[in-house]
């Protein structure tokens, strides 16, 4: 696998890259597949909690355990070059039981206009 732009982080150790090539800057968002490392497979359930919240949307309870979890991980998004990228939300779509190596998908939302511009408008 080739090193992607963006690392995503669970305490300093990587779980996953993307090159977060979906972009929204009016709602600050990018996107893109998500390659996970052998470290995810540490937090992996944490992201399946969220894919049965969405199989069974009329179960509230493992939505908000999902966020919960996810949120209790500390995750942390840096480029390959070693600077943190300030992340209000870094959130880890696992469908991969499913779908494979397609299954995954990394969605970030930036804190401000200055952070989106300095990190993803350069390309």
């Amino acid at each position: 696998m080739s090193v992607k732009r963006f690392l995503v982080c669970v305490d300093d150790e990587v779980i996953g890259s993307s090159d977060l090539e979906g972009q929204d800057p009016g709602m600050g968002v990018a996107c893109g597949p998500f390659f996970p490392t052998p470290s995810y497979e540490k937090v992996r359930s944490t992201f399946e909690l969220f894919s049965a919240a969405v199989e069974d949307p009329r179960n509230e309870g493992v939505l908000a355990t999902y966020y919960a979890q996810r949120d209790a991980l500390g995750l942390t998004l840096r480029t390959s070059d070693e600077r943190t990228v300030p992340a209000a939300t870094i959130h880890i779509t696992d469908f991969s039981r499913e779908l494979g190596d397609d299954g995954y998908e990394l969605e970030v939302i930036v804190q401000d206009r200055e952070t989106y511009e300095r990190f993803f408008s350069t390309r």
